[in-house]
Protein backbone atom coordinates (compact mmCIF):
# COMPACT_ATOMS: atom_id res chain seq x y z
CA UNK A 1 0.00 0.00 0.00
CA UNK A 2 2.81 2.69 0.84
CA UNK A 3 3.78 1.87 -2.88
CA UNK A 4 1.20 2.80 -4.46
CA UNK A 5 1.97 6.77 -4.53
CA UNK A 6 5.02 6.43 -5.74
CA UNK A 7 3.69 4.11 -8.10
CA UNK A 8 1.58 7.00 -9.43
CA UNK A 9 3.63 9.69 -9.52
CA UNK A 10 5.92 7.44 -12.12
CA UNK A 11 2.85 6.56 -14.01
CA UNK A 12 2.36 10.60 -14.22
CA UNK A 13 6.25 10.95 -14.96
CA UNK A 14 6.12 8.16 -17.89
CA UNK A 15 2.77 9.88 -19.45
CA UNK A 16 4.95 12.85 -20.14
CA UNK A 17 7.85 10.46 -21.72
CA UNK A 18 6.84 7.35 -22.74
CA UNK A 19 2.61 6.75 -22.87
CA UNK A 20 2.84 2.88 -23.92
CA UNK A 21 5.71 2.82 -20.74
CA UNK A 22 2.71 4.85 -18.90
CA UNK A 23 0.31 2.41 -20.02
CA UNK A 24 1.76 -0.95 -19.14
CA UNK A 25 2.87 0.42 -15.92
CA UNK A 26 -1.04 1.48 -15.26
CA UNK A 27 -1.19 -2.13 -15.63
CA UNK A 28 -0.60 -2.81 -11.54
CA UNK A 29 -3.98 -1.25 -10.74
CA UNK A 30 -5.83 -3.49 -12.95
CA UNK A 31 -4.20 -6.61 -11.39
CA UNK A 32 -5.27 -4.78 -7.77
CA UNK A 33 -8.38 -3.96 -8.34
CA UNK A 34 -9.05 -7.75 -9.58
CA UNK A 35 -7.29 -8.93 -6.63
CA UNK A 36 -6.86 -6.34 -3.96
CA UNK A 37 -9.08 -3.74 -3.79
CA UNK A 38 -8.85 -3.09 -0.16
CA UNK A 39 -5.21 -1.47 -1.34
CA UNK A 40 -6.71 0.46 -3.70
CA UNK A 41 -9.15 2.39 -1.05
CA UNK A 42 -6.76 4.26 0.44
CA UNK A 43 -5.46 5.55 -3.20
CA UNK A 44 -8.41 6.35 -4.22
CA UNK A 45 -8.99 10.16 -5.04
CA UNK A 46 -5.19 10.12 -6.19
CA UNK A 47 -6.20 7.67 -9.13
CA UNK A 48 -9.23 8.92 -9.57
CA UNK A 49 -7.62 12.15 -10.07
CA UNK A 50 -4.99 10.39 -12.46
CA UNK A 51 -7.71 8.66 -14.33
CA UNK A 52 -9.76 11.88 -15.06
CA UNK A 53 -5.96 13.67 -15.71
CA UNK A 54 -5.12 11.35 -18.42
CA UNK A 55 -9.10 11.30 -19.73
CA UNK A 56 -9.13 15.12 -20.09
CA UNK A 57 -5.80 15.24 -22.02
CA UNK A 58 -6.71 15.21 -25.54
CA UNK A 59 -2.70 15.20 -26.06
CA UNK A 60 -2.86 11.66 -25.71
CA UNK A 61 -3.02 8.87 -27.07
CA UNK A 62 -6.95 8.49 -27.49
CA UNK A 63 -6.28 4.58 -26.76
CA UNK A 64 -4.50 5.90 -23.51
CA UNK A 65 -7.34 7.93 -22.66
CA UNK A 66 -9.97 5.22 -23.26
CA UNK A 67 -7.56 2.39 -20.86
CA UNK A 68 -7.50 5.15 -18.34
CA UNK A 69 -11.21 5.96 -18.62
CA UNK A 70 -11.90 1.98 -18.54
CA UNK A 71 -10.21 1.79 -15.38
CA UNK A 72 -12.50 4.96 -13.85
CA UNK A 73 -15.54 2.58 -15.35
CA UNK A 74 -14.29 -0.38 -12.82
CA UNK A 75 -13.93 1.93 -9.84
CA UNK A 76 -17.38 3.21 -10.16
CA UNK A 77 -18.70 -0.68 -10.05
CA UNK A 78 -16.48 -1.59 -7.47
CA UNK A 79 -16.24 1.36 -5.36
CA UNK A 80 -19.17 2.92 -5.59
CA UNK A 81 -20.01 3.74 -2.10
CA UNK A 82 -16.38 4.86 -1.64
CA UNK A 83 -16.83 7.20 -4.73
CA UNK A 84 -19.89 9.08 -3.57
CA UNK A 85 -18.95 9.27 0.39
CA UNK A 86 -15.75 11.07 -1.07
CA UNK A 87 -17.94 13.13 -2.73
CA UNK A 88 -16.27 12.37 -6.15
CA UNK A 89 -18.88 11.80 -8.35
CA UNK A 90 -19.12 15.24 -9.61
CA UNK A 91 -15.99 15.56 -9.86
CA UNK A 92 -16.52 12.27 -12.78
CA UNK A 93 -19.49 14.14 -14.19
CA UNK A 94 -16.92 17.41 -14.55
CA UNK A 95 -14.74 15.86 -16.92
CA UNK A 96 -17.13 12.83 -18.13
CA UNK A 97 -20.11 15.50 -19.67
CA UNK A 98 -17.62 17.67 -22.00
CA UNK A 99 -16.05 14.83 -23.49
CA UNK A 100 -19.79 13.72 -24.82
CA UNK A 101 -19.92 17.45 -26.40
CA UNK A 102 -17.33 16.61 -28.93
CA UNK A 103 -16.98 16.32 -32.51
CA UNK A 104 -17.98 12.59 -33.32
CA UNK A 105 -15.38 10.89 -35.44
CA UNK A 106 -15.58 9.82 -38.82
CA UNK A 107 -17.34 6.64 -39.56
CA UNK A 108 -15.22 4.70 -40.74
CA UNK A 109 -12.55 5.08 -37.56
CA UNK A 110 -12.91 2.60 -34.75
CA UNK A 111 -15.41 4.52 -32.25
CA UNK A 112 -14.81 2.36 -29.14
CA UNK A 113 -11.75 3.54 -28.73
CA UNK A 114 -12.11 7.25 -28.82
CA UNK A 115 -13.14 9.52 -25.49
CA UNK A 116 -15.71 11.29 -26.77
CA UNK A 117 -17.95 7.72 -27.59
CA UNK A 118 -16.16 6.05 -24.62
CA UNK A 119 -17.41 8.98 -22.12
CA UNK A 120 -21.09 8.07 -21.99
CA UNK A 121 -20.16 4.29 -21.46
CA UNK A 122 -18.58 5.64 -18.10
CA UNK A 123 -22.05 7.43 -17.53
CA UNK A 124 -23.95 4.00 -18.23
CA UNK A 125 -21.37 3.16 -15.39
CA UNK A 126 -22.76 5.59 -12.70
CA UNK A 127 -26.21 4.98 -13.82
CA UNK A 128 -26.30 1.30 -13.30
CA UNK A 129 -24.02 1.86 -10.13
CA UNK A 130 -25.37 4.83 -8.05
CA UNK A 131 -28.31 5.19 -6.57
CA UNK A 132 -30.71 7.19 -8.68
CA UNK A 133 -31.79 9.41 -6.24
CA UNK A 134 -27.90 10.26 -5.71
CA UNK A 135 -27.10 10.73 -9.35
CA UNK A 136 -30.24 11.66 -11.35
CA UNK A 137 -31.10 15.16 -9.75
CA UNK A 138 -27.47 16.60 -9.88
CA UNK A 139 -26.84 15.55 -13.78
CA UNK A 140 -29.89 16.86 -14.94
CA UNK A 141 -29.58 20.21 -12.81
CA UNK A 142 -26.46 20.81 -13.26
CA UNK A 143 -25.36 18.86 -16.61
CA UNK A 144 -28.52 18.15 -18.80
CA UNK A 145 -30.38 21.34 -18.52
CA UNK A 146 -27.08 23.77 -19.34
CA UNK A 147 -26.35 21.33 -22.06
CA UNK A 148 -29.65 21.12 -23.45
CA UNK A 149 -30.14 24.60 -23.32
CA UNK A 150 -26.63 25.79 -24.81
CA UNK A 151 -26.56 27.44 -28.23
CA UNK A 152 -23.93 24.92 -29.62
CA UNK A 153 -25.20 21.31 -31.33
CA UNK A 154 -22.94 19.26 -29.97
CA UNK A 155 -23.33 20.16 -26.79
CA UNK A 156 -27.25 20.01 -26.90
CA UNK A 157 -26.18 16.50 -28.45
CA UNK A 158 -24.61 15.65 -25.32
CA UNK A 159 -27.05 16.91 -22.89
CA UNK A 160 -29.96 14.87 -24.56
CA UNK A 161 -27.44 11.73 -25.21
CA UNK A 162 -26.90 11.71 -21.19
CA UNK A 163 -30.24 12.02 -20.39
CA UNK A 164 -30.80 8.73 -22.75
CA UNK A 165 -27.48 6.78 -21.43
CA UNK A 166 -28.72 7.34 -17.57
CA UNK A 167 -32.70 6.82 -18.56
CA UNK A 168 -31.41 3.17 -18.69
CA UNK A 169 -30.28 3.22 -16.11
CA UNK A 170 -32.62 4.70 -13.69
CA UNK A 171 -35.62 4.37 -15.40
CA UNK A 172 -38.14 3.81 -12.30
CA UNK A 173 -36.78 6.83 -11.00
CA UNK A 174 -36.94 8.88 -13.73
CA UNK A 175 -40.51 8.00 -14.26
CA UNK A 176 -41.35 8.66 -10.85
CA UNK A 177 -39.35 11.70 -10.27
CA UNK A 178 -38.70 13.67 -13.38
CA UNK A 179 -40.98 12.59 -15.71
CA UNK A 180 -42.65 16.34 -15.77
CA UNK A 181 -39.26 17.74 -16.27
CA UNK A 182 -38.03 15.47 -18.97
CA UNK A 183 -41.43 16.50 -21.13
CA UNK A 184 -40.64 20.03 -20.62
CA UNK A 185 -37.26 19.44 -21.92
CA UNK A 186 -38.40 17.51 -24.59
CA UNK A 187 -41.28 20.07 -25.62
Amino acid sequence: GVLLPHAINAIQILLGVDEEKACTSFELFDALLDCEVAIIVPHLTSLLTLCLEVTKNGSLDDGTRVKFMTFLSWLVSTKKKALQKLQLVTTILDVILPLMACPDRDEDEDTSQYPGSFAGSVLDTLALHLPSDKLVPILYKNYIIPLMSSTQPLERKAGLTALAVVAEGTCEYMLEHMLQECLKLAG
